[in-house]
């Protein structure tokens, strides 16, 4: 919509569609349930301990008491009598049991508990289901003394979709013994994991306590199923053992109540709950600013929420602005590619390899295929065609890339000399030239190599300044030359002199002309013929399009550019009220500065008023744009500016004393 005043303050500070503070799902976990043993000789107790298994959502029992009188070293509780401690879990947060460790404090603990006639206590834990196991799987010394206690964990996936059920059985195998005399143990605790999946439910209850439907809107019967049902999935979400057929019922209850809705009233709500959904179904992280979304559907609602106060027209051009803003969208661009290419020259010296260079560079946009160039002659000065030089293609913007340096910093761009085979040259230098006096490098003066190996790499970039004006391509042609010398079967003048050469293409792009197009200014869409309107809202989603393109080409930027300025330019008024009295006046308070005045709030509120008031502009008459103007002129007039900073200024008298011409 047309913007009266800047963008950072068009809206109050209210809750946003898609910031909407979720209604949390209860995370409980406060149960815990355990085993506890005794475990005798015939007539005499060794000892005993205890099994706890923690933050459980539902126990079958707070505690299982087994004891055993037999003479058997080895005893294993039955697991039929195994207490059992259930886990809901939630599938879209718990992944593991790890998780379910983090979220609810699940675990298992063992306590010792009794000691009288016990000098050694060890203990292990096992479970019975393959894919998890347990931070103690085989035995480890527990001091045997009353209260000593450690904690065990658990691990592998918990459930993965909503309704499933994973059933496990911790056995906790403890040795005790006095001397010759032992027991081994086994005390068992039944875990049992649920999962559910309650995403969908959550988003829509989100998104409906978002909306906050005025009641007057509806039929008093559809309103009372739609308010019931909301009710009813809130209280599911808050349900600390929630079950899936539950959670599935809940929100198909709460849509079918949604559809439901019936308009009533003179004003209606469809299109502007419309405009909503289609902005929250966007995912806001697609997009490299998703705030005019956000700020339209924010003014939405709080239209929504002074309902008796609004019209449809107000309505009408809310749901506008939200679908404005949506065709505004531009997504992010993608992540870059960081292609490399590279020439690899390989010199020979009458059938005898001298070595292997290579010349890449990194961080391009586009690449050719690499290059490999070498031949068997004997001739010392041997230099590469350039027409057969590799080629990488670097899109920047010439906003925000003016040098090479820019471009290493935005794309990782670098050259790159590497010592690929130096078996036969005992010397080894190398610069790189270029073909233009405007750009060097810094490798451009000889690099003596002659002490490194094979695989020794030199990275250097390029000096200069980058084309500034879109369109406007440069190609550079680089120029490797490598000096190899084998000494001992050749004097050191005998030498291969080669050169290889790596191309790079420049292309700048400038989309500012593009981005004033797709923001500039309009006025809310009644004031507007449907059909002008319709036609600029095709040219801005195309806009929006054409921005996000790859390869990034300025011709069609400048085309997309030109088609949204014709569309702009076509918008045809809807009625005869002439506006430009109302735009000087807010173009002057534009133009001020409020941090330069004591108190800048009566301008504002005029702003708001003007810009509030265009929501219902078949109501405007030519008076009524006129008084808007004046309040804006007279809240500028009661403008008093800021005193000018102390200037910290200081005087001084000076006195001399005489005595008697002294």
């Amino acid at each position: 919509m047309k913007k009266l005043r800047s963008a950072a303050a068009v809206f109050a500070a209210i809750v946003l569609l898609l910031g909407v503070v979720p209604i949390p799902v209860s995370v409980a976990g406060s149960l815990s349930t355990y085993v506890e043993g005794y475990h005798h000789r015939p007539n005499v107790c060794l000892g005993g301990a205890r099994l706890t298994a923690l933050g459980a959502d539902e126990v079958s029992a707070g505690s299982y008491t087994w004891n055993t009188d037999n003479s058997n070293q080895n005893r294993e509780m039955d697991a039929a009598n195994a207490p059992t401690a259930v886990y809901y879990t939630d599938v879209n947060s718990v992944r593991t049991l790890t998780d379910l460790a983090g979220q609810k404090g699940f675990g298992l603990n063992i306590r010792v508990t009794d000691v009288r006639y016990c000098t050694v206590m060890k203990y292990l834990l096992a479970v019975d289901a393959s894919g998890y196991s347990t931070s103690v799987p085989s035995l480890r010394s527990i001091s045997p003394s009353v209260g000593t206690n450690e904690n065990i964990g658990v691990y592998g996936p918990a459930p993965s979709a909503g309704g499933e059920v994973r059933d496990l059985t911790a056995t906790l195998w403890t040795y005790i013994s006095q001397g010759g005399d032992y027991i081994y143990a086994g005390y068992k605790v039944k875990l049992r994991f649920i999962g559910y999946d309650a995403a969908a439910l959550q988003a829509l209850c989100d998104k409906e306590t978002a909306y906050s439907r005025p009641a007057s809107a509806y039929t008093p019967e559809s309103y009372s199923q739609y308010s019931a049902a909301l009710e009813a999935a809130r209280d599911q979400l808050a349900d600390t053992t929630p079950a899936q057929t539950d959670i599935d019922a809940a929100l198909a209850a709460l849509e079918a109540a949604v559809t439901g809705l019936t308009v009533t009233g003179p004003l209606d709500v469809t299109d502007v709950y419309a405009a909503l959904d289609e902005a929250n179904a966007l995912d806001p992280s697609a997009y490299a600013d998703f705030s005019g979304v956000d700020a339209a559907a924010a003014a939405a609602l709080a239209e929504l929420a002074a309902i008796d106060a609004s019209t449809q027209e107000r309505l009408d051009n809310r749901a506008a602005d939200i679908r404005l803003e949506t065709a505004r969208l531009v997504a992010k661009p993608a992540a870059n590619a960081a292609r490399s290419v590279s020439v690899t020259g390989t010199m020979n010296w009458t059938n005898v390899a001298a070595g292997t260079c290579r010349l890449t560079a990194f961080g391009a946009d586009e690449v050719t295929a690499d290059y490999n160039y070498g031949n068997g002659d004997s001739g010392k000065h041997r230099e590469m065609s350039a027409d057969l030089a590799p080629i990488a293609t670097y899109y920047y913007d010439v906003t925000a890339i003016h040098t090479f340096a820019d471009l290493a910093s935005a794309k990782g761009f670098k050259l790159r000399h590497t010592v690929v085979d130096r078996t036969y040259a005992n010397i080894w230098n190398f610069y790189i030239a270029t073909d233009n006096s405007s750009y060097t490098t810094t490798a451009s003066s000889q690099i003596d190599l002659s002490g490194q190996s094979n695989g020794y790499t030199r990275d250097c970039t390029v000096n200069g300044t980058l084309p500034s004006v879109g369109g406007q391509e440069l190609t550079l042609l680089l120029t490797q030359w490598t000096d190899m010398a084998q000494t001992g079967t050749y004097s050191s003048s005998t030498y291969i002199h080669c050169g290889t050469k790596l191309k790079l293409r420049l292309v700048p792009f400038d989309r500012s002309g593009l981005e004033a197009a797709m923001n500039a200014d309009v006025y809310p869409r009644s004031y507007y013929t449907p059909e002008s309107y319709d036609a600029y809202l095709d040219a801005l989603s195309d806009a929006a399009s054409a921005y996000s393109q790859t390869p990034p080409l300025q011709a069609n930027f400048d085309a997309a550019a030109g088609a949204l300025n014709a569309a702009i330019d076509a918008l045809v008024p809807a009625g005869s009220v002439d506006l430009s009295e109302l735009e000087a006046a807010v173009a002057a308070a534009q133009a001020l500065d409020a941090a330069d005045y004591l108190d800048f709030s009566g301008v504002t509120a005029a702003l708001d008023a003007a810009e509030d008031a265009l929501y219902d502009f078949t109501a405007l008459t030519q008076r009524d744009v006129g008084d808007l103007a004046s309040e804006i002129r007279l809240a500028i007039r009661k403008l008093v500016a800021k005193p000018a900073a102390n200037a910290a200024r200081s005087v001084s008298v000076t006195g001399t004393m005489n005595w008697t011409n002294v």
